[in-house]
């Protein structure tokens, strides 16, 4: 409903980590139901909302004061409860490697192997519930988690626009791309990587490519097309 209050955080930075166990007990003692509306690696400005609160009347400065020491920032963010942190990092040494400076495809071909093994280890992840309970089974917390879409959007978005004028980089993308299509179970992940090979097979004539390498783009976007 529309009666909640916003959490606003008193402090600016990178938010590093959520005590959730901690957020959970003080929604448990105050009664309240908390969503939050930001993650681990979001950048955070002070007196900017964190967090919805229901009821509105609940949330006294005691109380926000309270909540907002479950929440941890930096100045910098850290792979602690960041899922995308380590991800950005291989994904800028892949862009990096792919400059027009640098010059260098098969450092991005490595970075997209490193990527690729990851996100096979997460599709057969289970992904948490966005709904938190306490032991007594009421809604205390709902935190919305970081699912393989998010992951293999940060992963391969940028690197499918840096590197659309490589060949092997576009070849490796939609290789690993049938790779993880044997390791998802979800409609949803399923969904996310025909889209995601779908913009790699459009980004290819793009770069003015041979008939004969657009050509075989459409070899493995085809044969991804029949695992599915």
């Amino acid at each position: 409903g529309s009666n909640f209050a916003p959490l606003l955080a008193e402090h600016e930075g990178y938010l590093q980590a959520i005590d959730s166990n901690g957020l959970i007990a003080l929604a448990k003692e105050h009664d309240l139901v908390i969503e939050l509306g930001k993650r681990p690696g979001d950048f955070v400005l002070k007196n900017t909302p964190v967090a919805k609160i229901w009821p509105a009347t609940r949330l006294s400065d005691g109380v926000s004061e309270e909540l907002n020491d479950t929440l941890i920032y930096g100045t910098r963010r850290t792979p602690r409860q960041d899922v995308l942190c380590t991800v950005e990092e291989i994904v800028e040494v892949a862009v990096r490697a792919l400059s027009p400076g640098i010059n260098a495809p098969l450092t991005a071909v490595t970075c997209i192997d490193r990527l690729g093994a990851s996100l096979s280890r997460l599709a057969g992840r289970k992904i948490p519930s966005a709904s938190r309970y306490d032991h007594d089974g009421k809604l205390r917390l709902i935190a919305p988690p970081t699912t393989f879409p998010d992951v293999l959007r940060a992963s391969f978005d940028e690197i499918r626009h840096y590197g659309r004028e490589s060949v092997a980089v576009i070849l490796r993308l939609l290789t690993v791309l049938q790779v993880l299509s044997q390791f998802v179970e979800r409609g949803e992940d399923r969904q996310a990587i025909l889209q995601q090979a779908a913009m790699i097979l459009h980004a290819s004539p793009l770069a003015n490519h041979q008939e004969s390498d657009r050509t075989l783009s459409q070899n493995e976007y085809d044969q991804l097309l029949s695992i599915f």
